[in-house]
């Protein structure tokens, strides 16, 4: 849906009719965005005549394009990326105006628009000022995907530590390690388009404060990159710690396995001495003799047992 907003410092946000004759004079403290499909931006009449010039030639470029008047980019909407049919966001930036063609528009862009909605100071901020804080919103979005992942892999730890896991961790692990790759997928796509804004050949053609907005985003994208490689990282101790837990258990069971193999030697040697086939005095005591042996193979047993619960082998 077209939707064309003005950002007024002088009185209030709001959206105005494509076709209104506000479209054709900007004030000073005014900044106009409009974001539409490419169908619905066809049918649209009274466009300032910059973004009538934008939209004559090629609509959407793969790197940013420098012009008179406007400069232009695409971005890949994070929310569409692993779809074949995504869409890219054309981004055609004047001094005081926007505009973008998108289908359908992404959420955080939605988001961007409804905070700070109605009497607010964008109105003040020039359209390269606009895009950077749109693009600082994107990067929001993708470093809290990031804290989520981080703090699922601490719970998990924790729970490997414990060892009190209902189900294996590995397909946690492998779940967490498949949306870090998703994050670092889409940082390495938008990291040509955050370095050709800092170029300096495209800085030129801004304003010192407007090159301060891309250089943030630049400074903001790097640390989002280490943040992104520290939680792979992260995933990967998490599997180490996981494989140092189960070799652990391991060594365990076989302390176990081992003390049950010799508790069951020596009642098995005790048993094949008294079968062999030869008279001993104790086989004319009767039952007497059978409790004997019966209590020396248990108080054999329980030595042994006692011995490796005082070394902490079990």
């Amino acid at each position: 849906m077209l939707t064309c907003v003005l950002f007024d410092a002088a009185g209030k946000d709001r959206q105005i009719d494509p076709a209104s004759a506000e479209l054709d004079t900007l004030e000073p403290e005014q900044l106009l965005w409009i974001d539409a499909t490419p169908g619905e931006i066809d049918d649209a009449h009274r466009l300032p005549a910059p973004m009538r010039e934008a939209l004559a030639g090629e609509r959407c470029v793969s790197s940013v394009e420098i012009n008179e008047r406007f400069y232009q980019f695409t971005i890949q909407p994070p929310s569409t990326r692993s779809a074949e049919n995504a869409q890219p966001i054309c981004f055609f930036v004047g001094d005081n105006w926007m505009l973008t063609l998108s289908d359908p528009r992404p959420e955080f862009m939605d988001r961007f628009l409804d905070t700070d909605s109605g009497e607010s100071l964008k109105g003040r901020m020039s359209a390269s000022a606009l895009v950077a804080a749109i693009l600082l919103d994107l990067l929001a979005e993708i470093r809290t995907e990031l804290v989520h992942t981080d703090k699922a892999i601490d719970k998990l730890d924790e729970t490997i530590l414990r060892a009190s896991e209902r189900r294996a961790p590995l397909k946690t692990l492998a779940v967490l390690r498949r949306r870090v790759s998703h994050v670092r997928l889409t940082l390495s796509e938008y990291a040509n388009l955050v370095h050709a804004l800092n170029r300096p050949d495209f800085l030129t053609h801004l304003t010192a404060s407007d090159a301060g907005y891309f250089k943030q985003l630049r400074y903001t994208f790097d640390r989002l990159e280490d943040t992104a490689a520290r939680v792979r990282e992260t995933i990967v101790n998490s599997f180490d710690l996981y494989d140092t837990r189960m070799s652990q258990d391991t060594n365990q069971l076989i302390k176990a396995l081992t003390i049950v193999t010799v508790v069951t030697g020596i009642v098995g040697a005790v048993a094949g001495v008294f079968g062999m086939n030869f008279d001993l005095p104790i086989n004319h005591t009767g039952m007497h003799g059978f409790w004997f042996v019966i209590d020396g193979m248990v108080l054999s047993s329980l030595a042994v047992l006692g011995i490796a619960v005082w070394r902490k082998w079990i």
